[in-house]
């Protein structure tokens, strides 16, 4: 409970994992019937209200990424339409990822503590309220300051997804969940640009957001008739609070939640690696797609739509590497598992990870952003850059699987904060990524720049291999906790 750190609730037994003779315990006390309820990390639906709940929390994704990645083919129009420069432009994407790393804090503490149902439903509306302000901005300060009210929304589902994923999924189902759930993600960049560019073609650039406004309000619908509370410790939590505390004191204690608190989470260096490099991922990939769109368009001269329909071709890498990464977190950890319980050894979160797969997906990504950097500076055939986008984006989508599970799986009852913690940084990272890319570029080259981002995501590798040799510290720096 993110929000009680300082309460040290002394009855309560935290179980990492399912019961064995060595599981990994937090604090120790005896336990009621009542309390062993609620340390249950899934809560129990039909299989139909089940995948209802992974489609509202892929929808939400798939709108947030398109809200940012339908623009790409739309940014040179934008900024003729208002007169602007190429920078500015830039940051009405910038902006709306950084607003998301610096909110995701907020929303993930509100969700592991008071539940997710509220605050999914608040983050449609605020993304309503955004999308329809942008699509009616007259000047480029107003549609920032639009994009930024959008942004607040998107930051509250992009930490709440994942949570609502890992709620009702059983462990040996998650990893092909979230890997589908990051490939939706992943389809939805590849798509977005075609589809904006098609939009921006033929019905202007304010047609994007009145198509988010139509998707976002779809979306609220169906979770205001049909979203139900996933969060078993908070519906456990709200069981027992019904019977001790009146409305007047619930608020009270409402009032004293420290919006913050998910970020403690980065004091645990484990996570903070893992972090780090997911958002330094995020931060080359991104680079990249701004870098591609400028070129595509004003190097290659090639029209708004095609320049997303090229984007699509990265769909090939993104499917094989879902499908890849997905069975193998799945496949790795099961048979982690067995040989730990016929040692009768303890069962660890790091059991998630992979050494080679992880250093694979590494080289894979640094190759690729390396060759596509080299081949746009010597304007080498323009399907030379679009082959090593579908290379980038199959090693990106494998190392994403491997490293968001096992963040996740780490905190069981802090799914939303841990989730909140990757966004923090990740969006951050991408905003630099979005903000500077041109100009990095144009300082020292596409070609240097890409070799240098790509091998730095090889050289710092050794720091995810780092946490899973030290499963040992990790679990006793978390009995504090």
């Amino acid at each position: 409970m993110m929000n009680n750190d300082c309460n040290e609730n002394k009855n309560l037994t935290v179980i990492l994992h399912k019961p064995s003779n060595d599981d990994v315990i937090l604090e120790e006390k005896d336990l009621s019937n009542e309390d062993q309820e609620s340390m249950n990390t899934q809560v129990k639906v039909s299989t139909g209200k089940k995948y209802i709940i992974f489609a509202m929390a892929v929808l939400s994704q798939i709108l947030n990424q398109a809200s940012t990645d339908e623009l790409y083919p739309a940014l040179p129009i934008i900024q003729m339409d208002f007169n602007s420069t190429a920078t500015v432009t830039n940051f009405t994407v910038a902006v709306h990822s950084l607003v998301i790393g610096l909110l995701s804090a907020i929303w993930g503490t509100y969700a592991d503590n008071y539940g997710r149902k509220f605050a999914f439903i608040a983050s449609m509306i605020f993304s309503v309220i955004g999308n329809c302000g942008s699509a009616l901005s007259f000047n480029i300060e107003m549609l920032i300051g639009f994009r930024v009210i959008s942004a607040i929304g998107a930051a509250a589902s992009y930490t709440l997804g994942v949570g609502m994923i890992n709620d009702v999924f059983k462990d040996h189902e998650k990893g092909k969940a979230l890997s589908w759930y990051v490939c939706a993600n992943s389809y939805c960049a590849a798509c977005a640009p075609f589809i904006g560019g098609l939009f921006t073609q033929y019905m202007g650039w304010r047609s994007i957001y009145w198509s988010l406004v139509i998707g976002y309000s779809f979306v609220g619908l169906v979770s205001i008739v049909s979203f139900v509370e996933t969060n078993p410790f908070v519906i456990n939590e709200k069981r027992r609070q019904q019977k001790k505390k009146n409305w007047m004191n619930r608020i009270k204690e409402h009032s004293k939640m420290n919006p913050f608190a998910s970020l403690k989470l980065l004091k645990f260096v484990n996570i903070l690696f893992c972090c780090v490099y997911l958002g330094w991922m995020g931060f080359v990939n991104n680079s990249v797609d701004i870098s591609f769109t400028w070129a595509y368009s004003t190097q290659y001269h090639f029209s708004s739509t095609l320049v997303g329909l090229f984007y699509m071709c990265g769909l090939v890498g993104t499917t094989i590497g879902s499908f890849i990464g997905g069975m193998m977190s799945d496949r790795i950890y099961m048979r982690k598992i067995e040989r730990a319980k016929e040692a009768n050894n303890p069962i660890f979160p790091e059991m998630r990870l992979s050494k080679s797969s992880l250093f694979i997906a590494a080289f894979i990504m640094a190759t690729s952003f390396c060759g596509y950097g080299w081949s746009v500076e010597k304007n080498i055939h323009f399907s030379a850059g679009i082959i090593f986008q579908a290379f980038a984006q199959f090693g990106f989508t494998i190392a994403g699987c491997f490293i968001t599970v096992y963040v996740i799986q780490s905190f069981p009852k802090h799914v939303s904060s841990a989730q909140a913690c990757i966004q923090t940084i990740k969006c951050i990272l991408l905003a630099a990524g979005r903000f500077t890319a041109i100009e990095l570029q144009n300082l020292i080259g596409s070609g240097i720049l890409y070799t240098i981002l790509g091998g730095l995501l090889i050289f710092t590798i050794p720091f995810i291999t780092y946490i899973q040799c030290n499963s040992l510290k990790w679990q006793n720096k978390l009995a504090n906790i």
